[in-house]
């Protein structure tokens, strides 16, 4: 037999009834063993009005876990006229939990109130977790957090510290709290700078400045500042959102560094100098000494065509004499060389646009009217122009046709050619042929003086017309290199700066 239902009309009134029924907080009503809900309890719950027969049915529905416990918490509070407001985990009919806060009142018919506070329960939580993530990031951080805010014209006081700030500043928290603001440990001769700075800045604005502070222990640290202002709750309020980093180690690197490179500086010039001081005296010891060398082999050469002379019905002093007069005339030869190499480094450069193709083709023909027997194919790139010096690029060209046609003199088909190439965004020229190559093998000998890759009575020469040739670019300051093969011809690459 089911319960008879509780009369709520020995509430007093049915107006009080009905505000009890209508309210929007859950209300569970108990006549000594029969409940009854009202439509917040029954929402609350998921159970109907009546659905619920008996105080024991109750307890055992909606506190499944611990009805026995809340039972007498029930009985103990009615005991003491419901004095608590309890915290209490329900059951709902599809099995889902809710947090409630639990009152009651009453002696014969007792009306118990039932507020939902569990989205307030889970917003604890995650409050609690997120301090507690704040926390174990500002125990691991190395910067020190801050927030302040300014009324007006006055000065900006701290809201909150966190992170890194004892061990940053010796302080804690609290410590800088109580001085108002952690300007106050800023270091005397920083103080005006960064505070004109804060006092400038508008919503929205970042600051970011390095500056010194002075540690509760005396000890001057730098530390690298970031801050961001927003509109504080009242119109005359800005906030400070802040963080500080220690940087005096890299202060300290950085003024190392800077030392370091101001005496690499120093060191760079002494040697320079010293450098430009022994090559002027090289050069002039070279250019002395080829110079005192020129009359002596003259004198050998005059001497030896006297004796050539006088010595013509003697073929053994004759030959002798021979010898004599190439030895004198190779030897003039090398100091001819080093005298133009002693002068490419005193020369002063006279830049001006230059026909390279003209003189390619000058120095081809000049060359070819020495051996009018030779065919030689050209392919000239016309109209090639670059800013150079005239008298030493032709030098330099002569040398590189002059190789051209000699290293191509015992090949069939011979062909000569001159171009100009993009490589990377910048012009580089090349002279090209046909003719006997050089193993690549023994390339870093090209432009040494007096160095030479093939024999004497093969390919006649000195060794002295790469090494021209590296000189004279080097003083246009390009480059110069080279490509080859044995019997698969040469080709010769080189950059002018001003081209």
């Amino acid at each position: 037999m089911d319960l008879p239902v509780p009369d709520i009309a020995r509430l007093g009134s049915d107006t009080l009834r009905t505000i009890v029924e209508n309210m929007p907080i859950a209300a569970v009503f108990i006549d000594g063993e029969r409940v009854c809900l009202n439509r917040a309890a029954e929402e609350l719950t998921g159970y109907g009005r009546y659905e619920i027969g008996s105080l024991d049915e109750w307890y055992r529905r909606i506190f499944p876990d611990g009805h026995t416990a809340v039972r007498s918490l029930y009985e103990a509070d009615r005991a003491a006229g419901f004095p608590a407001l309890r915290e209490l985990v329900i059951r709902r009919k599809d099995g889902s939990t809710r947090t409630v806060e639990f009152a009651a009142t009453g002696s014969g018919l007792t009306i118990c109130i039932m507020h939902d506070i569990s989205e307030r329960k889970r917003m604890e939580i995650s409050l609690r977790e997120s301090e507690e993530r704040y926390r174990l990031f500002s125990a691991l951080t190395s910067d020190y957090v801050y927030s302040c805010s300014r009324h007006g014209n006055d000065p900006y006081r701290v809201k909150w510290l966190g992170g890194a700030i004892e061990t940053i500043t010796g302080y804690t928290a609290e410590e800088i709290s109580a001085k108002g603001c952690w300007l106050k440990i800023v270091y005397p001769d920083d103080v005006a700078r960064i505070s004109e700075g804060l006092m400038r800045l508008a919503p929205t604005d970042t600051h970011v400045a390095e500056f010194r502070i002075v540690r509760k222990d005396g000890r001057v640290r730098w530390v690298h500042e970031v801050c961001r202002c927003l509109e504080g709750a009242s119109p005359d309020e800005l906030v400070l959102f802040g963080t500080s980093q220690d940087i005096t180690l890299r202060r300290q690197q950085d003024r190392d560094i800077k030392i370091l490179n101001e005496n690499l500086e120093r060191l760079v010039t002494e040697r320079t100098l010293e450098l430009g001081r022994i090559n002027e005296e090289l050069a002039s010891f070279s250019y002395a000494v080829s110079h005192e060398l020129r009359a002596p082999i003259a004198r050998l050469i005059g001497f030896s065509n006297a004796l050539s002379d006088e010595a013509l019905s003697s073929g053994e002093a004759r030959f002798l004499a021979e010898r004599i007069r190439a030895a004198s005339g190779h030897l003039q030869g090398v100091v001819d060389a080093i005298l133009m190499l002693s002068r490419l480094s005193k020369v002063e450069l006279a830049l001006q646009p230059v026909d390279l193709s003209g003189v390619v083709r000058q120095k081809i023909a000049c060359k070819l009217a020495e051996h009018p027997d030779r065919q030689v194919e050209q392919a000239i790139a016309p109209d090639v122009v670059a800013v150079a010096d005239p008298a030493l690029i032709e030098v330099c060209i002569e040398n590189l046709v002059g190789n051209a046609i000699k290293y191509t003199g015992q090949t069939a088909g011979a062909r000569i050619e001159f171009g100009v190439s993009d490589q990377h965004g910048q012009r580089v020229f090349f002279v090209r042929d046909n003719g006997a190559g050089f193993d690549m093998d023994f390339a870093e000998k090209l432009f040494v003086p007096f160095q030479r890759l093939h024999r004497e009575d093969e390919f006649p020469g000195m060794g002295i017309g790469l090494a021209t040739v590296e000189r004279i670019i080097d003083r246009h300051h390009g480059r110069i290199w080279a490509k080859a093969s044995v019997g698969g011809g040469a080709a010769f690459y080189f950059t002018l700066e001003d081209s």
